[in-house]
């Protein structure tokens, strides 16, 4: 069971993307789970009294899995563009975004299966395949075609590139003996505008962990939206929230089961995606490759606890349990971000992490033979992988993946 939330917001909401360095602070154009977490822990706190049994099955147990809280417009949320998307660099943007916003778009084209198939038949970027990537194929363009970053939203219409509406907010520092302004320390932050919609979910893992007592989980998200996250209801996310910042209002909530569409399982998907590469290439009876898109940022560590920038070939056989050896990298585009925090409990901040961006696409080619699996199986496993997500901190929004995105 999925607990969806689609809040509105009724103010400008703050999120910084690190800790401050400088007068102005960047902010992050989503609300990380962590922030959503602490959100609804606080809004629990003021309504409901102090932590109790329900409080830690609700925040403290680890089972509840929160989502990035993600921008989007009336109809849905948004998801970020993939790293390998690329548009004309003079005339950019979705084709539907041009009947919008009345300026021309060449539209957008995804490189991903290209570069597979470049990979796998040996072919170098000057050939055929490599040109029509690399050039803007509208007639009479011969502009270059360029990474496309942001999200996009899709509908009936087509793919259209969601906008961000940010303001910024601007303070003084106050000093601790007059009481009054603080001469030359002016800050600033980002803000996301108010009266934008962000949508996201709570849901709970599907093995429980042995280490707490067994509770009903979907219980809980029932509770949870009779009694905190209820239609009309206000949460007030992010920073600066006791200076009017960050203030939402909840417009629907729904408590859905986690079904795939008929045709959108992750088996479909990755047929679809193997048939369009045998198009081109040739691939061997045991031969099958499938992609991962990060939907939220991903946090990977080895046995040493390094940070890893990129999902190793072996991370994903000791996550898909397959021997060493089945599974071969072929393409990623990746972007390393860094990830701060607070800890309000403690009233500290969180160590900085090393995480890899949304939207950074991954290849692999599976060997079945070497596997010793079926192909059912292995996308049954992959599955499952979607569903479960991967890396650190899955409770808090980190590691959702989608399998061959469409």
């Amino acid at each position: 069971m999925k607990l969806k939330v689609k809040l509105k917001l009724q103010a400008p909401l703050a999120v910084t993307a690190k800790k401050a360095t400088s007068a102005h602070t960047a902010g992050l154009e989503f609300v990380p789970g962590t922030t959503w977490r602490g959100a609804l822990a606080q809004a629990y706190l003021d309504q409901l009294g102090q932590p109790d049994a329900r409080f830690r099955d609700w925040f403290t147990s680890g089972q509840l899995i929160f989502s990035d809280l993600v921008l989007g417009d009336e109809n849905g949320p948004s998801s970020p563009i993939p790293m390998t998307a690329v548009t004309c660099k003079r005339f950019g943007g979705f084709k539907a975004d041009e009947r919008d916003r009345g300026q021309q778009a060449h539209g957008v084209m995804d490189i991903l299966i290209p570069e597979i198939i470049s990979k796998l038949t040996g072919q170098g970027p000057s050939a055929p395949i490599g040109k029509t990537y690399r050039y803007c194929p509208a007639p009479g363009c011969e502009e270059r075609l360029e990474p496309l970053a942001g999200w996009y939203l899709r509908s009936q219409a087509g793919y259209r590139q969601l906008e961000v509406e940010k303001v910024i907010r601007a303070g003084t520092a106050i000093d601790s003996y007059t009481g009054t302004v603080r001469r030359g320390v002016l800050f600033s932050s980002d803000c996301l505008q108010e009266g934008q919609f962000l949508y996201g979910s709570i849901s709970y893992r599907s093995k429980a962990s042995q280490a707490t007592e067994p509770i009903s989980l979907s219980q809980v998200l029932e509770d949870m939206a009779r009694t905190l996250v209820f239609k009309g209801s206000s949460i007030h996310i992010g920073r600066a929230v006791s200076r009017g910042l960050g203030s939402c209002r909840v417009e629907t909530v729904s408590l859905e089961k986690e079904e795939l569409a008929p045709g959108n399982t992750v088996p479909d998907r990755c047929r679809r995606f193997n048939q369009e590469i045998a198009k081109r290439a040739r691939l061997t009876e045991d031969q099958r490759l499938f992609s991962l898109t990060l939907q939220s940022r991903l946090i990977i560590v080895d046995a040493f606890l390094r940070y890893q920038v990129g999902i190793s070939s072996s991370y994903l056989e000791k996550a898909l349990d397959l021997p060493v050896g089945s599974i071969r990298p072929v393409f990623k585009a990746v972007r390393p971000v860094g990830v701060s925090g607070w800890n309000s409990a403690w009233g500290l901040p969180k160590e900085d992490e090393l995480a890899l961006a949304p939207g950074s696409v991954f290849a692999y080619q599976v060997d079945l033979g070497a596997a010793q699996v079926g192909e059912d199986e292995l996308y049954a496993r992959l599955a499952l992988l979607e569903q479960e997500g991967i890396g650190e901190r899955k409770a808090e929004g980190f590691g959702r993946v989608t399998v061959c995105d469409a």
